[in-house]
Protein backbone atom coordinates (compact mmCIF):
# COMPACT_ATOMS: atom_id res chain seq x y z
CA UNK A 1 0.00 0.00 0.00
CA UNK A 2 1.42 3.35 -1.10
CA UNK A 3 1.37 6.13 1.40
CA UNK A 4 -1.71 7.95 -0.11
CA UNK A 5 -3.50 5.14 0.42
CA UNK A 6 -6.14 2.88 -1.87
CA UNK A 7 -9.89 2.86 -2.10
CA UNK A 8 -11.14 0.18 0.50
CA UNK A 9 -12.28 -1.61 -2.70
CA UNK A 10 -9.17 -2.25 -3.67
CA UNK A 11 -7.36 -2.68 -0.48
CA UNK A 12 -10.44 -5.50 0.35
CA UNK A 13 -9.47 -7.65 -3.28
CA UNK A 14 -5.89 -8.44 -1.76
CA UNK A 15 -7.20 -9.88 1.96
CA UNK A 16 -8.59 -12.98 2.53
CA UNK A 17 -12.13 -13.93 3.88
CA UNK A 18 -10.94 -14.42 7.43
CA UNK A 19 -8.70 -10.97 6.65
CA UNK A 20 -11.61 -9.22 5.64
CA UNK A 21 -14.08 -10.42 8.96
CA UNK A 22 -11.39 -9.15 10.63
CA UNK A 23 -10.31 -5.71 9.12
CA UNK A 24 -13.52 -4.52 7.54
CA UNK A 25 -15.51 -4.46 10.12
CA UNK A 26 -12.62 -2.34 11.85
CA UNK A 27 -12.67 -0.16 8.94
CA UNK A 28 -16.13 0.87 8.43
CA UNK A 29 -16.48 1.70 12.05
CA UNK A 30 -13.96 4.03 11.62
CA UNK A 31 -15.63 5.56 8.85
CA UNK A 32 -18.80 5.68 10.80
CA UNK A 33 -16.92 7.28 13.61
CA UNK A 34 -16.08 10.00 10.75
CA UNK A 35 -19.77 10.11 9.86
CA UNK A 36 -20.43 10.66 13.32
CA UNK A 37 -17.83 13.24 13.93
CA UNK A 38 -19.50 15.20 10.19
CA UNK A 39 -22.67 15.19 11.70
CA UNK A 40 -21.74 16.30 15.26
CA UNK A 41 -19.93 19.44 13.27
CA UNK A 42 -23.24 19.78 11.05
CA UNK A 43 -21.49 18.25 7.67
CA UNK A 44 -23.78 15.81 5.30
CA UNK A 45 -21.46 13.96 3.26
CA UNK A 46 -24.07 12.66 0.89
CA UNK A 47 -21.65 10.48 -1.59
CA UNK A 48 -20.27 7.94 0.77
CA UNK A 49 -19.30 4.67 -1.41
CA UNK A 50 -16.08 2.66 -1.82
CA UNK A 51 -14.20 5.34 -3.99
CA UNK A 52 -14.53 7.88 -1.37
CA UNK A 53 -13.30 5.53 1.72
CA UNK A 54 -9.38 5.95 0.93
CA UNK A 55 -7.17 3.10 3.16
CA UNK A 56 -3.96 3.90 4.21
CA UNK A 57 -1.47 3.13 7.35
CA UNK A 58 -1.41 4.89 10.68
CA UNK A 59 1.88 6.32 13.12
CA UNK A 60 1.42 2.20 14.01
CA UNK A 61 1.58 0.93 10.44
CA UNK A 62 -2.25 -0.45 10.85
CA UNK A 63 -4.82 0.32 8.45
CA UNK A 64 -7.10 3.23 8.97
CA UNK A 65 -9.97 4.41 7.21
CA UNK A 66 -10.22 8.20 5.74
CA UNK A 67 -13.52 9.71 3.90
CA UNK A 68 -13.05 11.79 0.88
CA UNK A 69 -14.88 13.97 -1.78
CA UNK A 70 -16.88 16.39 0.50
CA UNK A 71 -17.66 18.48 -3.07
CA UNK A 72 -21.29 17.76 -2.79
CA UNK A 73 -21.95 17.99 1.14
CA UNK A 74 -23.94 20.46 3.15
CA UNK A 75 -23.53 22.00 6.32
CA UNK A 76 -26.76 22.45 8.50
CA UNK A 77 -27.09 23.69 12.17
CA UNK A 78 -26.00 20.54 14.58
CA UNK A 79 -28.72 19.10 16.90
CA UNK A 80 -31.38 19.77 13.70
CA UNK A 81 -32.76 17.45 11.01
CA UNK A 82 -31.52 17.85 7.54
CA UNK A 83 -34.92 17.30 5.09
CA UNK A 84 -34.96 17.80 1.64
CA UNK A 85 -37.02 16.52 -1.44
CA UNK A 86 -34.69 15.78 -3.78
CA UNK A 87 -30.63 15.21 -3.38
CA UNK A 88 -27.68 14.19 -6.23
CA UNK A 89 -26.74 11.31 -5.23
CA UNK A 90 -24.35 8.00 -6.68
CA UNK A 91 -27.60 6.25 -7.95
CA UNK A 92 -26.15 2.59 -7.27
CA UNK A 93 -25.75 3.27 -3.09
CA UNK A 94 -28.82 4.84 -3.18
CA UNK A 95 -30.98 4.86 0.43
CA UNK A 96 -34.19 3.00 -1.28
CA UNK A 97 -36.19 6.22 0.67
CA UNK A 98 -34.95 8.86 -1.69
CA UNK A 99 -36.85 6.80 -5.07
CA UNK A 100 -39.41 8.87 -3.47
CA UNK A 101 -39.05 12.25 -4.37
CA UNK A 102 -43.00 13.46 -3.46
CA UNK A 103 -42.19 13.37 0.19
CA UNK A 104 -39.46 15.22 2.17
CA UNK A 105 -36.96 12.91 3.70
CA UNK A 106 -33.95 13.15 6.78
CA UNK A 107 -30.87 12.97 4.96
CA UNK A 108 -28.16 12.30 7.86
CA UNK A 109 -30.25 8.68 7.94
CA UNK A 110 -29.04 8.12 4.44
CA UNK A 111 -25.41 8.63 5.23
CA UNK A 112 -25.93 5.58 7.25
CA UNK A 113 -27.10 3.59 4.54
CA UNK A 114 -24.44 4.41 2.34
CA UNK A 115 -22.15 3.16 4.16
CA UNK A 116 -23.43 -0.18 4.76
CA UNK A 117 -23.99 -0.19 0.66
CA UNK A 118 -20.21 0.54 1.06
CA UNK A 119 -19.66 -2.38 3.16
CA UNK A 120 -21.85 -4.53 0.80
CA UNK A 121 -20.04 -3.73 -2.53
CA UNK A 122 -17.00 -4.74 -0.69
CA UNK A 123 -18.08 -7.97 1.04
CA UNK A 124 -20.06 -8.88 -2.53
CA UNK A 125 -18.07 -7.38 -4.82
CA UNK A 126 -21.37 -5.77 -6.13
CA UNK A 127 -22.86 -2.37 -5.98
CA UNK A 128 -26.25 -3.25 -4.14
CA UNK A 129 -28.66 -1.70 -7.17
CA UNK A 130 -26.37 -3.98 -9.51
CA UNK A 131 -26.56 -6.82 -7.52
CA UNK A 132 -30.33 -6.50 -7.04
CA UNK A 133 -31.60 -5.90 -10.58
CA UNK A 134 -28.59 -8.56 -12.04
CA UNK A 135 -27.54 -5.78 -14.63
CA UNK A 136 -26.14 -2.64 -14.86
CA UNK A 137 -28.43 0.02 -13.83
CA UNK A 138 -26.75 3.07 -14.80
CA UNK A 139 -28.35 3.23 -18.42
CA UNK A 140 -32.09 2.59 -16.94
CA UNK A 141 -31.65 4.65 -14.16
CA UNK A 142 -35.13 6.22 -14.44
CA UNK A 143 -36.88 2.88 -14.90
CA UNK A 144 -35.14 0.91 -12.01
CA UNK A 145 -35.75 3.76 -9.94
CA UNK A 146 -39.75 3.49 -10.10
CA UNK A 147 -39.57 -0.08 -9.30
CA UNK A 148 -37.09 1.07 -6.61
CA UNK A 149 -39.70 3.28 -5.34
CA UNK A 150 -42.58 0.19 -6.10
CA UNK A 151 -40.66 -2.20 -3.81
CA UNK A 152 -39.88 0.28 -0.99
CA UNK A 153 -43.37 1.21 -0.67
CA UNK A 154 -44.75 -2.31 -0.65
CA UNK A 155 -41.68 -3.14 2.04
CA UNK A 156 -40.93 -5.83 -0.17
CA UNK A 157 -36.63 -4.46 -1.26
CA UNK A 158 -34.65 -7.37 0.03
CA UNK A 159 -31.21 -7.54 -1.67
CA UNK A 160 -28.69 -10.86 -2.69
CA UNK A 161 -26.83 -12.36 0.49
CA UNK A 162 -22.84 -11.03 -0.12
CA UNK A 163 -21.61 -14.38 -0.21
CA UNK A 164 -22.67 -17.92 -0.01
CA UNK A 165 -23.33 -19.67 3.11
CA UNK A 166 -19.77 -21.31 3.61
CA UNK A 167 -17.84 -18.15 3.52
CA UNK A 168 -20.94 -16.13 4.59
CA UNK A 169 -20.45 -17.97 8.10
CA UNK A 170 -16.93 -16.26 8.34
CA UNK A 171 -17.67 -13.13 7.32
CA UNK A 172 -20.74 -12.97 10.08
CA UNK A 173 -19.26 -9.84 11.90
CA UNK A 174 -18.41 -7.73 9.06
CA UNK A 175 -22.56 -9.21 7.17
CA UNK A 176 -23.60 -8.40 11.11
CA UNK A 177 -22.51 -4.32 11.00
CA UNK A 178 -23.39 -4.56 7.13
CA UNK A 179 -27.22 -5.88 8.13
CA UNK A 180 -27.19 -2.54 11.27
CA UNK A 181 -26.91 0.39 8.31
CA UNK A 182 -28.44 -1.53 5.65
CA UNK A 183 -32.06 -1.28 7.10
CA UNK A 184 -34.67 -0.56 4.12
CA UNK A 185 -37.11 1.35 6.50
CA UNK A 186 -35.64 4.82 7.01
CA UNK A 187 -37.79 4.82 10.29
CA UNK A 188 -36.37 1.94 11.86
CA UNK A 189 -32.80 2.99 10.55
CA UNK A 190 -30.85 4.68 13.37
CA UNK A 191 -29.41 8.06 13.06
CA UNK A 192 -25.37 8.05 13.27
CA UNK A 193 -26.01 9.44 16.79
CA UNK A 194 -29.02 6.41 17.75
CA UNK A 195 -26.08 3.95 15.82
CA UNK A 196 -23.32 4.62 18.70
CA UNK A 197 -26.15 5.10 21.26
CA UNK A 198 -27.12 1.34 20.63
CA UNK A 199 -23.40 -0.29 19.81
CA UNK A 200 -20.93 2.44 21.62
CA UNK A 201 -17.97 -0.42 20.58
CA UNK A 202 -17.13 -2.24 18.03
CA UNK A 203 -17.79 -5.64 19.35
CA UNK A 204 -21.14 -4.55 20.06
CA UNK A 205 -21.69 -3.52 16.33
CA UNK A 206 -20.42 -7.15 15.07
CA UNK A 207 -22.67 -9.10 17.24
CA UNK A 208 -25.04 -11.43 15.85
CA UNK A 209 -28.05 -9.99 16.93
CA UNK A 210 -30.79 -8.77 15.19
CA UNK A 211 -30.79 -5.06 14.39
CA UNK A 212 -32.82 -2.97 16.49
CA UNK A 213 -36.16 -0.81 15.14
CA UNK A 214 -36.92 2.88 16.11
CA UNK A 215 -40.00 3.62 17.85
CA UNK A 216 -40.30 7.01 15.80
CA UNK A 217 -39.50 8.08 12.95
Amino acid sequence: MDHAGETVKYYARRLSTKEKAIQLPKLFYQVLKGVYFLHSAGVFHGDIKPANIMISTDENNKPKATLIDFDGSILFKPGTELVRRHWDFTFEYMAPELSRPEKPHWLLKSDVWTVGASLYHVLSGKKPLKAYFRTKVRKHASAFHTVIRILYTIKALHFPPVAEEREARTLQPAIAMMEKLMIVSSRERPDIFKFFEWYPTLGAAIAQVPPRKMTTS
